[in-house]
Protein backbone atom coordinates (compact mmCIF):
# COMPACT_ATOMS: atom_id res chain seq x y z
CA UNK A 1 0.00 0.00 0.00
CA UNK A 2 2.80 2.25 1.02
CA UNK A 3 4.31 2.26 -2.58
CA UNK A 4 1.74 3.65 -4.36
CA UNK A 5 0.51 1.29 -6.65
CA UNK A 6 -1.90 2.16 -9.46
CA UNK A 7 -3.85 -0.84 -8.45
CA UNK A 8 -4.24 -2.16 -4.68
CA UNK A 9 -5.68 -5.36 -4.26
CA UNK A 10 -7.20 -6.52 -1.00
CA UNK A 11 -8.44 -9.74 -0.31
CA UNK A 12 -10.46 -10.32 3.05
CA UNK A 13 -8.20 -7.77 5.20
CA UNK A 14 -11.11 -7.24 7.27
CA UNK A 15 -11.35 -10.78 8.57
CA UNK A 16 -7.91 -10.79 10.26
CA UNK A 17 -6.54 -8.19 13.05
CA UNK A 18 -8.36 -6.29 15.93
CA UNK A 19 -10.53 -3.00 15.32
CA UNK A 20 -7.83 -0.46 15.24
CA UNK A 21 -6.21 -2.73 12.56
CA UNK A 22 -9.43 -2.93 10.85
CA UNK A 23 -9.93 0.83 10.86
CA UNK A 24 -6.71 1.84 9.86
CA UNK A 25 -6.75 -0.37 7.06
CA UNK A 26 -9.86 1.37 5.94
CA UNK A 27 -8.33 4.45 6.37
CA UNK A 28 -5.62 3.55 4.26
CA UNK A 29 -8.02 2.15 1.37
CA UNK A 30 -10.12 5.32 1.46
CA UNK A 31 -7.10 7.67 1.08
CA UNK A 32 -5.67 5.31 -2.23
CA UNK A 33 -8.93 5.65 -3.68
CA UNK A 34 -9.22 9.04 -2.90
CA UNK A 35 -6.21 9.83 -4.55
CA UNK A 36 -7.66 8.17 -8.10
CA UNK A 37 -5.86 4.97 -7.84
CA UNK A 38 -7.78 1.68 -7.80
CA UNK A 39 -8.72 -0.55 -5.32
CA UNK A 40 -9.86 -4.03 -5.82
CA UNK A 41 -11.66 -4.65 -2.24
CA UNK A 42 -12.12 -8.70 -1.72
CA UNK A 43 -14.73 -9.49 0.81
CA UNK A 44 -17.79 -11.40 2.10
CA UNK A 45 -18.76 -8.27 4.40
CA UNK A 46 -21.56 -6.74 2.88
CA UNK A 47 -21.74 -3.49 5.25
CA UNK A 48 -18.28 -2.73 4.08
CA UNK A 49 -18.26 -3.73 0.59
CA UNK A 50 -21.48 -1.31 0.32
CA UNK A 51 -19.29 1.84 2.36
CA UNK A 52 -16.09 1.08 0.32
CA UNK A 53 -17.17 0.73 -3.26
CA UNK A 54 -19.19 1.86 -6.34
CA UNK A 55 -19.17 -1.30 -8.80
CA UNK A 56 -19.09 -4.66 -8.10
CA UNK A 57 -18.29 -8.39 -9.30
CA UNK A 58 -19.51 -11.25 -8.25
CA UNK A 59 -17.45 -13.96 -8.69
CA UNK A 60 -18.73 -18.05 -8.64
CA UNK A 61 -16.64 -21.37 -9.45
CA UNK A 62 -13.71 -18.67 -10.39
CA UNK A 63 -15.74 -17.19 -12.82
CA UNK A 64 -17.51 -13.47 -12.93
CA UNK A 65 -21.40 -14.12 -12.79
CA UNK A 66 -22.60 -10.76 -12.29
CA UNK A 67 -20.79 -6.94 -12.77
CA UNK A 68 -22.62 -4.02 -12.32
CA UNK A 69 -23.05 -1.44 -9.58
CA UNK A 70 -22.40 -2.42 -6.03
CA UNK A 71 -26.24 -2.37 -4.68
CA UNK A 72 -27.01 -4.50 -7.82
CA UNK A 73 -24.21 -6.82 -7.48
CA UNK A 74 -24.86 -7.33 -3.21
CA UNK A 75 -28.48 -7.96 -4.10
CA UNK A 76 -27.48 -10.74 -6.08
CA UNK A 77 -25.12 -12.15 -3.62
CA UNK A 78 -27.69 -12.25 -1.01
CA UNK A 79 -29.97 -13.94 -2.91
CA UNK A 80 -27.68 -16.45 -3.94
CA UNK A 81 -26.35 -16.47 -0.16
CA UNK A 82 -29.85 -17.49 1.37
CA UNK A 83 -30.76 -19.99 -1.28
CA UNK A 84 -31.32 -23.15 -0.25
CA UNK A 85 -29.19 -25.74 -0.73
CA UNK A 86 -30.85 -28.46 -3.03
CA UNK A 87 -28.38 -31.11 -2.41
CA UNK A 88 -28.33 -33.36 0.73
CA UNK A 89 -25.83 -32.20 3.09
CA UNK A 90 -23.88 -35.93 2.94
CA UNK A 91 -23.51 -35.21 -1.27
CA UNK A 92 -21.98 -31.72 -1.11
CA UNK A 93 -18.65 -31.66 -2.98
CA UNK A 94 -18.40 -27.80 -2.47
CA UNK A 95 -16.69 -28.29 0.59
CA UNK A 96 -12.65 -27.89 1.82
CA UNK A 97 -10.88 -30.48 4.10
CA UNK A 98 -9.02 -33.86 4.28
CA UNK A 99 -12.13 -35.94 4.62
CA UNK A 100 -11.40 -38.01 7.68
CA UNK A 101 -14.10 -36.49 9.45
CA UNK A 102 -16.73 -35.49 7.49
CA UNK A 103 -20.53 -33.10 8.30
CA UNK A 104 -23.27 -35.55 7.09
CA UNK A 105 -26.33 -33.57 8.88
CA UNK A 106 -27.62 -30.82 10.56
CA UNK A 107 -30.61 -30.59 12.63
CA UNK A 108 -32.08 -28.84 15.59
CA UNK A 109 -33.14 -30.01 18.91
CA UNK A 110 -35.40 -28.37 21.98
CA UNK A 111 -35.08 -30.09 25.02
CA UNK A 112 -34.03 -33.61 23.27
CA UNK A 113 -36.21 -33.87 20.23
CA UNK A 114 -35.96 -32.55 16.64
CA UNK A 115 -37.66 -29.28 15.74
CA UNK A 116 -37.40 -27.75 12.72
CA UNK A 117 -37.43 -24.38 14.52
CA UNK A 118 -36.23 -22.61 17.52
CA UNK A 119 -36.92 -19.88 19.88
CA UNK A 120 -35.36 -16.57 21.23
CA UNK A 121 -34.47 -17.20 24.63
CA UNK A 122 -34.54 -20.48 25.06
CA UNK A 123 -31.93 -23.55 25.64
CA UNK A 124 -31.62 -25.34 22.06
CA UNK A 125 -29.43 -27.53 20.63
CA UNK A 126 -27.21 -27.10 17.16
CA UNK A 127 -26.58 -30.61 15.98
CA UNK A 128 -24.36 -31.79 13.57
CA UNK A 129 -23.57 -36.12 12.29
CA UNK A 130 -20.06 -36.72 11.28
CA UNK A 131 -18.84 -39.62 9.35
CA UNK A 132 -14.84 -40.47 10.08
CA UNK A 133 -13.14 -43.22 7.98
CA UNK A 134 -11.59 -44.30 11.46
CA UNK A 135 -11.57 -43.22 15.17
CA UNK A 136 -10.15 -39.77 15.45
CA UNK A 137 -8.13 -38.00 18.43
CA UNK A 138 -7.74 -34.31 18.84
CA UNK A 139 -11.01 -33.37 16.98
CA UNK A 140 -12.68 -30.24 17.36
CA UNK A 141 -15.50 -28.07 15.47
CA UNK A 142 -16.73 -24.71 15.33
CA UNK A 143 -19.32 -23.12 13.49
CA UNK A 144 -20.10 -19.73 12.46
CA UNK A 145 -23.95 -17.66 12.44
CA UNK A 146 -24.56 -15.36 9.81
CA UNK A 147 -27.60 -13.11 9.40
CA UNK A 148 -29.61 -12.89 5.82
CA UNK A 149 -27.43 -9.93 4.70
CA UNK A 150 -24.09 -12.19 5.33
CA UNK A 151 -23.33 -10.08 8.90
CA UNK A 152 -21.07 -12.42 11.29
CA UNK A 153 -22.80 -13.33 13.97
CA UNK A 154 -20.78 -15.56 16.14
CA UNK A 155 -19.02 -18.63 16.42
CA UNK A 156 -19.37 -21.60 18.90
CA UNK A 157 -16.26 -23.44 19.20
CA UNK A 158 -14.95 -26.61 21.23
CA UNK A 159 -11.04 -25.08 21.56
CA UNK A 160 -12.54 -22.10 23.08
CA UNK A 161 -14.82 -23.90 25.95
CA UNK A 162 -11.71 -26.14 26.20
CA UNK A 163 -14.16 -29.09 25.43
CA UNK A 164 -11.92 -32.62 24.49
CA UNK A 165 -14.07 -35.04 22.86
CA UNK A 166 -11.57 -38.22 23.39
CA UNK A 167 -12.12 -40.40 21.24
CA UNK A 168 -13.97 -39.66 18.14
CA UNK A 169 -16.26 -42.66 17.10
CA UNK A 170 -16.99 -43.54 13.41
CA UNK A 171 -20.28 -42.15 13.36
CA UNK A 172 -21.55 -39.93 15.78
CA UNK A 173 -23.17 -36.46 16.34
CA UNK A 174 -21.29 -33.07 17.71
CA UNK A 175 -23.94 -31.22 19.78
CA UNK A 176 -23.92 -27.63 20.69
CA UNK A 177 -25.81 -26.81 23.57
CA UNK A 178 -26.89 -23.25 23.99
CA UNK A 179 -28.52 -22.21 26.85
CA UNK A 180 -30.74 -19.17 26.04
CA UNK A 181 -30.39 -18.68 22.23
CA UNK A 182 -28.92 -14.87 21.70
CA UNK A 183 -30.72 -14.17 18.19
CA UNK A 184 -33.67 -12.47 17.47
CA UNK A 185 -36.71 -14.00 14.85
CA UNK A 186 -35.67 -14.61 11.42
CA UNK A 187 -33.05 -17.04 9.58
CA UNK A 188 -29.42 -17.60 9.84
CA UNK A 189 -26.84 -19.41 7.75
CA UNK A 190 -24.71 -21.94 9.51
CA UNK A 191 -21.17 -22.95 8.07
CA UNK A 192 -19.40 -25.64 10.51
CA UNK A 193 -15.40 -26.49 10.33
CA UNK A 194 -13.88 -29.70 11.67
CA UNK A 195 -10.47 -30.14 12.53
CA UNK A 196 -8.23 -32.80 13.21
CA UNK A 197 -4.77 -32.39 14.80
CA UNK A 198 -5.39 -28.35 14.10
CA UNK A 199 -5.75 -29.72 10.42
CA UNK A 200 -9.33 -28.95 8.80
CA UNK A 201 -10.91 -32.02 8.21
CA UNK A 202 -14.41 -30.77 7.11
CA UNK A 203 -15.79 -27.06 5.45
CA UNK A 204 -18.87 -26.39 3.90
CA UNK A 205 -19.74 -22.82 3.21
CA UNK A 206 -23.84 -22.94 4.09
CA UNK A 207 -24.14 -26.29 5.27
CA UNK A 208 -27.90 -25.67 6.06
CA UNK A 209 -30.25 -22.50 7.76
CA UNK A 210 -31.47 -22.09 11.55
CA UNK A 211 -34.76 -20.80 11.52
CA UNK A 212 -35.31 -18.81 14.73
CA UNK A 213 -39.05 -17.64 16.45
CA UNK A 214 -40.17 -15.12 18.33
CA UNK A 215 -39.51 -15.92 22.46
CA UNK A 216 -39.62 -13.71 25.47
CA UNK A 217 -36.10 -13.59 26.01
CA UNK A 218 -35.82 -10.49 29.22
CA UNK A 219 -39.39 -12.22 30.44
CA UNK A 220 -41.22 -8.90 29.85
CA UNK A 221 -43.46 -9.76 26.88
CA UNK A 222 -41.57 -7.52 24.87
CA UNK A 223 -38.98 -8.40 22.30
CA UNK A 224 -36.22 -5.88 21.11
CA UNK A 225 -35.39 -6.44 16.96
CA UNK A 226 -33.61 -3.15 17.08
CA UNK A 227 -30.07 -5.38 17.33
CA UNK A 228 -29.86 -8.80 15.91
CA UNK A 229 -28.10 -10.72 19.26
CA UNK A 230 -29.24 -10.43 22.74
CA UNK A 231 -27.26 -9.73 25.65
CA UNK A 232 -28.54 -11.09 28.99
CA UNK A 233 -27.93 -8.34 31.33
CA UNK A 234 -29.73 -6.31 34.05
CA UNK A 235 -29.57 -2.78 35.47
CA UNK A 236 -29.14 -0.32 38.41
CA UNK A 237 -28.67 3.05 39.73
CA UNK A 238 -26.72 4.32 42.56
CA UNK A 239 -27.01 7.66 44.18
CA UNK A 240 -23.73 9.59 43.83
CA UNK A 241 -23.19 9.87 47.47
CA UNK A 242 -22.98 6.08 47.48
CA UNK A 243 -20.86 6.17 44.41
CA UNK A 244 -18.92 8.57 46.06
CA UNK A 245 -18.82 6.63 49.40
CA UNK A 246 -17.94 3.31 47.84
CA UNK A 247 -14.59 5.71 46.15
CA UNK A 248 -13.45 6.18 49.78
CA UNK A 249 -10.15 4.48 51.25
Amino acid sequence: AHLDPEILLVDEVLAVGDAAFQKKCLGKMGEVAGEGRTVLFVSHNMAAVENLCHAGFLLENGLVAQAGTIEKVVKLYLSSFNARPTEPLAGRRDREGSGTVRIVGLYFEDEGQRVSAVKTGQPCSICFSFEAEQEEENVSIAFTIRDERSQFLFRPSTEDTGYDYGTTPRQGVFRCNIRRLPLVPGRYRITPRVTVNGEVADYVDGAGFMWVESGDFFGTGRLNTHSPVLIDHFWEMCCEETENQNMLP
